[in-house]
């Protein structure tokens, strides 16, 4: 008769082998699509980064605690697999009806998350979860070249408003804007879509370090939907008075190897100030 580690081994590698091969067969198209669409969308090249993080957060995870893995099945372990299975299956279904990937990541993140549940106490349901939820993240979001049309049109026609307003002569034709020694064309990257998906990427990653509540947690994720659009706002501001004053190749030189890089930066300053503030204010009351 095998001992209890023994056992619990074997019975851990069988439910490993078998989900691997579920996974594979349910989930192996997606997966693929989601790296070649890392390699192609603008707005998701920081894909891997995520599945990078989250992936040190889950292997740390596990090496401290494999010595409780406990594969088997209590009151508490049946609910949540019940319920992360029900979850996987209906977006799974609602995936194919609708052709949106990012239901299939979140029936793919359920599926991952019932596995664990079987492995798993559920007193550390919740540290497991954190990395497997993160993958969302990388899973690109529905309607966001919709989006991206509408916000192009939007920075042009803000930008116009706010350069007449100041006395410069600019004129706009769509999402493109004629300057007397440039013409620029608000591009994808000039939204602040790709500012803010990276900023909310890391700052999700880095409030699992932060000792607070979790609806300090939220106030601070809501503060970098602002703080991400803003900082790009004026990052095309500075490159159309570039481009004024000093004409389009110089402004352009500026926006490739400066502007992105500072802005950037500058943007990730102002999240640490907010949440800093946000923190310390509610210490104090």
């Amino acid at each position: 008769m095998m001992s209890g580690t023994a056992q619990r081994v074997v019975l851990g590698g069988v439910w490993a082998c078998l989900s691997l091969a579920i996974t594979v067969v349910a989930y192996g198209a997606f997966l693929v699509y989601l790296v070649q669409t890392w390699q192609v969308d603008p707005f998701y090249q920081h894909g891997p980064w995520i599945v990078g993080l989250g992936g040190i957060v889950y292997i740390h995870f596990v090496y401290r605690h494999y010595s409780s893995v406990t594969p088997h099945l209590d009151k508490n372990r049946l609910y949540g697999m019940g319920g992360a299975f029900l979850a996987a299956v209906l977006l799974f279904l609602a995936s194919l009806l609708t052709h949106l990937p990012f239901f299939m990541g979140m029936s793919f993140v359920s599926w991952l998350l019932m596995i664990h549940f079987l492995l798993f106490h559920e007193t550390q349901w919740k540290n497991v979860s954190f990395p497997i939820l993160y993958f969302l993240c990388a899973v690109p979001l529905p309607y966001l070249k919709e989006l991206s049309g509408l916000l192009q049109f939007l920075v042009a026609s803000l930008s116009k408003v706010l350069l007449n307003a100041l006395d410069y002569a600019i004129t706009q034709e769509g999402v493109n804007l004629y300057l007397p020694k440039a013409s620029f064309q608000i591009a994808a990257d000039c939204t602040g879509i790709k500012s803010w998906l990276v900023l909310m990427s890391l700052t999700i990653f880095f409030s699992i370090f932060i000792k607070t509540s979790l609806l300090k947690k939220l106030l601070i994720l809501l503060c970098v939907i602002p703080i991400a659009f803003i900082s790009n706002f004026i990052r095309v501001q500075v490159l159309l008075l570039l481009g004024y004053y000093e004409g389009q190749e110089t402004a352009l030189y500026y926006w490739h190897y400066f502007a992105g890089a500072s802005f950037y930066i500058l943007a990730c300053i102002i999240v640490v100030l907010t949440a800093t503030g946000i923190i310390r204010y509610g210490r104090k009351k």
